[in-house]
């Protein structure tokens, strides 16, 4: 009986000591500092990939004059629904997120990050480059908006955080943030001039809750 009771508290001790070593070598202990020292940036959706081969197309395809016009319409619609579904994610993270610091720049801007270009990207309330401005050198955590399953798209569209890397962060820090569309839709029926608001603004109370949870278990 001695000799199994000092056997199972070997083994207790053993799963002990490497939970302990796994929790220490998490990501997330990199994670939760780099929050803190260098706040929140946010990737913005230029939707530039999809306007440039809509425009591509309209230039080189044989095209009649009316699918030309229609073609040119649907561009400018796309435009201007990316901007203001822009400036609406940015108003709602400047009035729910008060955590850390947030700023703001497009998805287009980080392959020029990567390059060593660091300044110059950050946009202010209007969209505006703002050209003086750098990435903080200490860390931050980034967040773009995206699908949970990027490769068929049969994920959750949800708010979808990374690193300094711009690299998605890994379990057990919160990875993402999934929109309540269901909700989204019905809002857009009811209510559609403030229902894209309203379904950012869910979305960034429940990142501000896990983020402060975060920050707190990973010192």
């Amino acid at each position: 009986m001695k000799a199994t009771s000092t056997w199972i508290l070997g083994i207790l001790i053993s799963l002990s000591s490497s939970l302990h070593a796994q929790t220490a070598e998490s990501p997330a202990t990199d994670y939760a500092p780099a929050l803190r020292s260098g706040g929140l940036i946010v990737r913005l959706p230029s939707q530039r990939n999809k306007i440039e081969a809509m425009r591509a197309f309209r230039d080189t395809a044989q095209l009649n004059e009316l699918s030309k016009q229609r073609l040119t319409t649907n561009i400018s619609k796309l435009e201007q629904e990316t901007r203001e579904s822009n400036l609406s994610l940015m108003r709602a993270f400047r009035q729910y997120y008060e955590l850390t610091p947030v700023q703001f720049l497009y998805d287009t801007a980080v392959s020029h990050l990567l390059a060593g270009r660091l300044s110059g990207h950050f946009i202010d309330d209007s969209l505006r480059a703002i050209q003086d401005k750098s990435v903080p050198q200490d860390g931050f955590l980034s967040l773009r908006i995206g699908y949970t399953d990027p490769g068929d798209y049969s994920g959750a569209e949800a708010m979808i955080l990374g690193d300094a890397r711009w690299q998605d962060v890994q379990p057990p820090f919160p990875t993402a943030i999934a929109f309540n569309n269901a909700s989204f839709f019905v809002g857009q029926w009811l209510n559609p001039s403030t229902a894209s608001h309203r379904r950012y603004q869910k979305a960034i109370e429940r990142l501000s809750k896990k983020l402060y949870a975060a920050m707190y278990r990973w010192r």
